[in-house]
C-alpha cells in the first residue's frame, strides 16, 4: 500500500510530461526501473525513491501504521526522500574524489562498526538490511567527516550556551504546562438562544462569587446537572486518557483529517485559563461554555544545570548544519543534476534546510521528553 501511494503522488508530483504515455502502459517492473533524476549521469530510479520514502517514514513515525498516512504528510516524505538520494550521490562522488586525489591527509575510511552504529541510530527496523539504507547511513557519516575537516570552530562555547539559555528562558526553557479542565455545556438554538445566554451568566456568576477552593468543589456537581454534553457525566472533566487527565494547555484538539474534537471558541478558552480555580464563559455556533481550571502542573523554568549539555549539542549541531548546507550549496551548484528529460533540477529543492522556529520546536519538545524522563524513570528506554 505505501509503495503505490508514493508512486502515484510522484506521478502527481513530478510532472514528468516525457514519462506520462510510458507509464500508463508500463508493468511494475518497469515502472521500479523508471528513471527520475540524473546525478552526473547516474541515475535515481523510482524503486529507489519508494525504499527511501519506506526509510524516512520508519524514522519520522516510528511505530505507526503505514495505511494512516495522510497527503501532505505523503508529500512531503516524498519530496525529501528523492531530495536525500540526490544528496547521497552527490556525497558518493565527493568521496570517490577525496580517496582517489594525492592529497592523504584527507583520507578516511568508513568501518562496518561505524555503519552498523549509523543504522542502529536510525531505527528503521526490517528496512536496515535495504542496500538504500545503508548507503544513507554510510554517506551520513561521510558528510560528517567531510564537513569537519573543512570547517573549525563547530562546538559550542560556555558563552554562546548560557547566552542562548537566557534569550529563549521564557519561550524554551520552560516546562509544558500541563492542566487539567472542566467544562459545563449549554447547548443553544435560535428558539432558547435568551434563555440558555441568561442561564450560562447566572451559573457563571454564581461560580465567580465563590472563593477557588468552593468553586472546584461545586463544578463536578453543577456539570452533571446542567451541562448538555458527554462530558457531562464524568463532572465535565475533559478527558484525555493522561495520568490524572492532564493535557497541554496549548493542545490542538485536532484530527488527523484536519477537523477538531471542540469549537474553537472552547479551545481558546482553555488557553486562556491562567491561575488554579479561574472560569471563562465563552460561546461557539454550539452553545455556551463554561470552563475551569482544575490543576496545573509544569510551566516552570527548567534550571540551567539540568539541560546544559542538551543545550551545548543543540547549538553544536545547529553550526554542523549550517556549515553542512553551505557545502552541500556548493556540491550542487557543481554537479550536473538534471530531471530525465535533461532539464535542470531545482536546486533549492535540495538546499533548503529548517528553519530557527522549527529548530527551537525540536529542542523544545527535546527537553519535555527529558524532564518527563526525570520524573518518570521507568518510562526512560
Amino acid at each position: 500500500m505505501m509503495r503505490s501511494r508514493f508512486l502515484l503522488i510522484f506521478c502527481i508530483l513530478l510532472i514528468i510530461a516525457t514519462y506520462n504515455g510510458a507509464i500508463q502502459a508500463a508493468n511494475n517492473q518497469i515502472l521500479d526501473h523508471a528513471i527520475l533524476v540524473n546525478v552526473n549521469g547516474k541515475k535515481i530510479t523510482r524503486s529507489q525513491l519508494d525504499t527511501m520514502g519506506k526509510i524516512l517514514f520508519e524514522m519520522h513515525f516510528p511505530g505507526r501504521d503505514e495505511t494512516s498516512i495522510n497527503d501532505a504528510e505523503l508529500e512531503a516524505l516524498s519530496t525529501n526522500a528523492l531530495k536525500e538520494l540526490i544528496i547521497i550521490f552527490l556525497t558518493e562522488d565527493e568521496y570517490d574524489k577525496i580517496m582517489n586525489d594525492d592529497d592523504a591527509k584527507n583520507d578516511f575510511e568508513i568501518t562496518t562498526s561505524e555503519v552498523g552504529q549509523e543504522l542502529r541510530r536510525m531505527n528503521i527496523g526490517r528496512l536496515i538490511n535495504e542496500p538504500i539504507a545503508e548507503r544513507y547511513a554510510r554517506t551520513k557519516i561521510m558528510r560528517r567527516n567531510i564537513v569537519y575537516s573543512t570547517r573549525s570552530n563547530l562546538d559550542a562555547s560556555p558563552r554562546e550556551v548560557k547566552m542562548f539559555y537566557l534569550k529563549h528562558k521564557k519561550t524554551v526553557f520552560t516546562e509544558q504546562r500541563l492542566v487539567r479542565v472542566r467544562q459545563i455545556f449549554l447547548s443553544c438554538d435560535e428558539s432558547n438562544e435568551s434563555l440558555c445566554k441568561k442561564q450560562a451568566n447566572m451559573l457563571y456568576e454564581m461560580l465567580k462569587n465563590n472563593t477557588i477552593d468552593k468553586r472546584i468543589q461545586l463544578f463536578p456537581e453543577m456539570a452533571k446537572e446542567f451541562s448538555r454534553d458527554k462530558l457531562a457525566q464524568g463532572g465535565g472533566l475533559i478527558v484525555t486518557g493522561a495520568p490524572g487527565n492532564f493535557m497541554p494547555q496549548d493542545h490542538t484538539f485536532q484530527r488527523p483529517d484536519g477537523t477538531y474534537f471542540f469549537p474553537k471558541e472552547m479551545i481558546q478558552g482553555i488557553r486562556d485559563l491562567n491561575s488554579r480555580g479561574d472560569v471563562i464563559l465563552t460561546k461557539s455556533d454550539k452553545g455556551w461554555h463554561i470552563l475551569l481550571l482544575e490543576a496545573i502542573k509544569g510551566g516552570r523554568n527548567i534550571p540551567f544545570n539540568k539541560i546544559r549539555k542538551i543545550v551545548e549539542n543543540f547549538i553544536g549541531d545547529s553550526k554542523y548544519e549550517e556549515a553542512y548546507y553551505q557545502w552541500l550549496t556548493t556540491k550542487v551548484s557543481r554537479n550536473r543534476i538534471t530531471w530525465n528529460d535533461g532539464t535542470p533540477f531545482p536546486p533549492d529543492k535540495i538546499t533548503q534546510g529548517t528553519n530557527e522556529e522549527d529548530d527551537l520546536r525540536f529542542l523544545r519538545n527535546q527537553l519535555q521528553m527529558y524532564m518527563e524522563s526525570l520524573r518518570n524513570p521507568n518510562a526512560r528506554r
